[in-house]
């Protein structure tokens, strides 16, 4: 299905319907087993609402898949060149923390990474720390703006050009340290 045809939300949820009906799960069972409400799960199904990348790792673990496995096309290259005004799947709405992603490259053969592009946009009325938890690892490196990113009990002020790598088994997450939104470049990572 070519990117510009649909968004990443509607792509990621009718693949996330497909592996559930192909495992021959209800709604309310896998909205169980993942810790959701199953109108949260049939939301994200329609496409409805941006989840954090936790949500889809959940859904995926549950669904004895990979995360990736939700973003996968259906042809593989050896060799993909992504222009810069090219098409992308992109999330349409902010996810909370007011982050959005854009998915750089699905299509690479036997890839253990996904890159994205993530778009952090500054809210001073956001509180308390992003506490995403996954099963992948994540390299983060700031383009422009800064980032106040949480590592379990602990916040790092990123500038551009700084970085950080974790592991997402951990509580972790960024927000644009205002006034300005951060553009960082991120790899989630295989273990």
């Amino acid at each position: 299905m070519p990117f510009d045809d649909v968004n990443i939300e509607v792509r990621i949820g009718n693949r996330i319907r497909e592996l559930r009906k192909a495992a021959g799960l209800i709604q309310k069972d896998l909205a169980e087993k993942a810790g959701l409400s199953k109108a949260t799960l049939s939301k994200i199904e329609l496409g409805q609402i941006s989840s954090p990348i936790s949500t889809f790792s959940r859904i995926a673990k549950c669904l004895n898949v990979n995360f990736e496995d939700f973003l996968r096309a259906d042809d593989y290259l050896n060799c993909i060149v992504m222009r810069r005004d090219g098409p992308r799947p992109l999330s349409s709405r902010k996810a909370p923390y007011g982050y959005r992603f854009e998915i750089i490259s699905d299509r690479l053969f036997n890839k253990n990474f996904i890159p994205y592009f993530i778009t952090y946009d500054y809210d001073p009325r956001s509180k308390g720390c992003p506490n995403f938890v996954h099963e992948m690892d994540e390299f983060t490196y700031v383009l422009e703006g800064e980032l106040d990113y949480y590592f379990e009990s602990e916040c790092y002020h990123l500038k551009p050009g700084d970085s950080i790598f974790v592991d997402g088994s951990h509580p972790h997450g960024g927000r644009a340290h205002g006034p300005d939104i951060c553009r960082a470049l991120l790899f989630a990572v295989k273990r």
